[in-house]
């Protein structure tokens, strides 16, 4: 690859990192933001169906919220196009990934179990961080479309599954015998750490009498209420989600390392085939 090529694929890299980066970012005052409403505000809807009644407080913003998450990754895309980064098998790839992820994602299994996280985790790490986001948050959309499951809770799970795909990139390259230890550890931990963020998009408004004592407080402070949210994801979530985490285990120490096999034999001859067409471009 010439040096002007290798110079603008690694800008190219520095933006579309950039756009992921700001969707975290999005994503992270969108789910801590309640967290800090000040003294006086309303601190939840009262009354049954507190969950529901959550959901119905905050639909408000949740068409926004999906917009600007799904207009941040379809930025992603574009870049990655212009630039060079990703070309059409990628985008194809991609495509037949989300489709094939989303299906998953409908498969029953075990209290807290699904396999939707498998394929970010795994992509993530060979095909990078970028499209390990793009294929958890774009699964997770497109399987509440055919699934008719769209609601209020989407776009923050689009985020929380885009996340357990971007880290899975920023990991060591360890050697192929070795390189589905990191990501089953990590399967395990996001297995835990989906639930304890995806639970935050309705407890700052949820009934403080169904929260058994650990409920939102306004105007105590970010400190305080985590505290608080702490102890309701131990009474109530933490079980369930150690059921994620231990499918997430089992599929990775199962069907991890072909999974990995395939992934790169494709980013091989991907990368090849690309980088043989630029080549053969600044020659003429």
């Amino acid at each position: 690859m010439t040096g002007r090529t290798s110079q603008r694929a690694r800008r190219s890299g520095v933006w579309i990192t950039l756009l992921v980066l700001l969707a975290s970012a999005l994503g992270l005052w969108i789910f801590l933001a309640p967290l800090t409403t000040p003294a006086g505000a309303e601190a939840g809807p009262a009354g049954a169906g507190a969950v529901v009644a959550a959901a119905g407080a905050r639909s408000a913003e949740a068409p926004l919220i999906f917009l600007l998450l799904t207009g941040l990754c379809g930025l992603v895309v574009v870049a990655g196009l212009e630039t060079g980064r990703l070309d059409s098998r990628h985008l194809a790839m991609l495509g037949v990934l989300v489709g094939l992820n989303a299906v998953l994602r409908l498969v029953p299994g075990p209290p807290g179990f699904s396999a939707v996280f498998f394929l970010p985790i795994v992509t993530g790490y060979v095909l990078g961080a970028e499209l390990g986001f793009l294929l958890g948050a774009l699964s997770i959309a497109v399987s509440a479309l055919i699934s008719h499951g769209m609601g209020p809770w989407v776009p923050f799970q689009m985020l929380a599954a885009g996340w357990t795909g971007l880290v899975p990139g920023w990991l060591p390259m360890l050697p192929r015998r070795w390189a589905i230890v990191p990501l089953a550890v990590w399967g395990v931990i996001s297995g835990f750490l989906f639930g304890l963020v995806i639970n935050l998009w309705f407890w700052p408004v949820l009934d403080p009498a169904v929260a058994a004592g650990h409920g939102f407080t306004s105007g105590e402070g970010l400190a305080r209420n985590l505290g608080a949210y702490g102890l309701y994801y131990l009474a109530t979530s933490v079980w369930w989600d150690a059921g994620r985490a231990l499918g997430n285990l089992v599929l990775l120490l199962a069907v991890g390392a072909p999974a990995l096999r395939l992934l790169r034999r494709f980013e091989t001859r991907f990368r090849f085939r690309v980088e043989e067409r630029k080549e053969e471009r600044h020659e003429r």
